[in-house]
């Protein structure tokens, strides 16, 4: 059990390092490195969740990985869960902070109003202001200039619900599999699971 404990160490220890690297940062996320780390956040070791928040943390300091980030099945609703939780250190709060800060637009953009954790919202605005980034400024501005853009557009962008009849899929190996493949076609928002009715709801625009 030590051996294996050590070896769990030394792998987020070195997609730590790895994450470090702002050139790479882009392809590491598109090689797949997302569900580890979201899986270690849940570790029993803190200096095991502490190295994957760091690696989200620089991960998400890289624009082009904002959008994917954000699609990741459990990512974002368990980083917003480790800012949340008053058991972890105050470093692993504030890297889920800052990876919340980093991917703020892009949550906003893919989930609008029905964003997760929205009640939340001040919460990690008052606490990030307190570090000196201004979300809510950021949150106005985004939907002041959505707005506008609505405005002179046409074709006003609406969205609906769908519900998907769905059996067999209380794994969360399997929801996670279908939760990528949702989310790669194009104009769905969002989804949730409900394995004890049988159906997937699904967030999506009207077009799709």
């Amino acid at each position: 059990p030590g051996h294996l404990m050590d070896n769990v160490i030394s792998v987020s220890e070195e997609l730590l390092r790895l994450s470090a690297d702002v050139d790479h940062q882009p392809y590491i996320v598109r090689r797949g490195i997302l569900p580890g780390l979201v899986g270690f956040l849940d570790h029993p070791v803190d200096a095991v969740v502490q190295n994957a928040m760091d690696a989200l943390r620089n991960l998400s300091s890289h624009r082009d990985n904002h959008v994917l980030m954000c699609k990741e099945p459990l990512l974002v609703p368990s980083v917003w869960a480790a800012f949340l939780t008053a058991r972890n250190s105050e470093a692993v709060r504030r890297a889920a902070a800052e990876v919340l800060a980093h991917l703020f637009e892009a949550m906003l953009e893919l989930y609008g109003d029905n964003i997760p954790e929205a009640a939340r919202f001040p919460e990690l605005e008052e606490y990030m202001e307190a570090r000196g980034v201004d979300l809510r400024s950021r949150r106005e501005r985004f939907f002041e200039k959505k707005r506008l853009v609505q405005l002179d557009s046409p074709l006003q962008e609406t969205r609906r619900y769908v519900l998907l009849s769905v059996h067999g899929i209380a794994r969360q190996d399997v929801q996670n599999s279908v939760g990528r493949v949702l989310l790669s076609i194009k104009g769905v928002i969002s989804f949730h699971f409900n394995v004890d009715e049988g159906y997937i709801k699904i967030f999506c625009r009207c077009s799709t």
